[in-house]
């Protein structure tokens, strides 16, 4: 309670008296503060100036109770407010006093995307404020590993049919997933034929749009609705957007959560509904362009 208490005179100081552009997006901050104001409506350049500044003196005040640990998914579809954020959070002026860690996971071939993104961890690796670590793909051995687990019997056979998960999934752990999960709900054993010869496309973002190809109309609706909102969104979001009951959503959601594209929180709050989040941003992006 004493902690509460001295972050929560902490982020009044610091906030004030912009907080309620925080706690009007952020349920937490707002049950942590109460219920403020919105500041009066600027323009364009300078009000993005001004969110940028108050969220990093937001994270400032969790930061000088405890080390702070910022997750980043699906980073390569930042858009331009968000970089500049993540720019003078690993400015190398201000990175070492800040407490404040950035953990964030990326394939090379997205930095292509977003090449501001990329110029800007270059940067940053450049002057020693930024540590990467390379994950090569997954091979054969540890494909095994996963066949193993799944109670399949070690064998020449086995080794055959990791090579060839490999080779279809390109050692992409959240490919692989969702490829086994459809190659064994038809009921096939695994086999380096079964493998070779699946039906299913070679492209792992066209892969997950045929998975949610896959579910009723009504579910890729929600989906796409639920992809607008992003990664992290709440049923009560949805019931109100979409229109529809909240039994409706709830029955909607179902296939989605079956196929694992989408993971229910523990946390909920009975009156903002479940709470839940896509599987994968890689997921998310799919659905959103299926309304597009």
């Amino acid at each position: 309670r004493k902690t509460l208490a001295r972050l929560r005179e902490t982020l009044e100081r610091s906030l004030h008296p912009n907080a309620g552009l925080l706690t009007k997006v952020v349920a937490p901050l707002s049950q942590l503060l109460g219920l403020h104001q919105e500041p009066p409506t600027l323009d364009g350049q300078v009000a993005d100036r001004r969110l940028v500044l108050t969220l990093l003196r937001c994270l400032d005040a969790f930061a000088q109770e405890k080390r702070l640990v910022l997750s980043f998914d699906g980073l390569s579809q930042a858009d331009l407010l968000t970089l500049d954020t993540l720019e003078h959070l690993l400015s190398p002026t201000t990175a070492p006093r800040r407490g404040i860690m950035l953990l964030a996971a990326l394939r090379p071939e997205e930095l292509q995307e977003n090449p501001k993104l990329a110029a800007l961890l270059q940067d940053r690796e450049r002057d020693g404020n930024m540590f990467s670590i390379r994950l090569p793909p997954l091979d054969a051995g540890e494909i095994r590993d996963v066949l193993e687990e799944l109670g399949e019997t070690p064998s020449q056979d086995m080794v055959t049919t990791a090579e060839a998960l490999r080779d279809r999934t390109r050692g992409n752990p959240l490919f692989l997933q969702h490829f086994l999960r459809t190659l064994l709900a038809t009921g096939q054993p695994l086999t380096p034929s079964s493998v070779t010869n699946a039906p299913l496309t070679q492209d792992f973002a066209s892969f997950l749009t045929a998975e949610l190809q896959q579910v009723p109309e009504v579910s890729r609706r929600i989906a796409t609705v639920a992809a607008l909102l992003g990664s992290f969104f709440r049923t009560s979001e949805l019931t109100r957007l979409s229109n529809k009951s909240a039994d409706d959503v709830r029955i909607a959601l179902a296939p989605l959560l079956q196929r694992g594209l989408l993971v229910r929180n523990q946390a909920s709050d009975a009156s903002e509904g479940q709470h839940l989040h896509f599987a994968h941003e890689a997921i998310r992006s799919a659905a959103k362009k299926l309304g597009d």
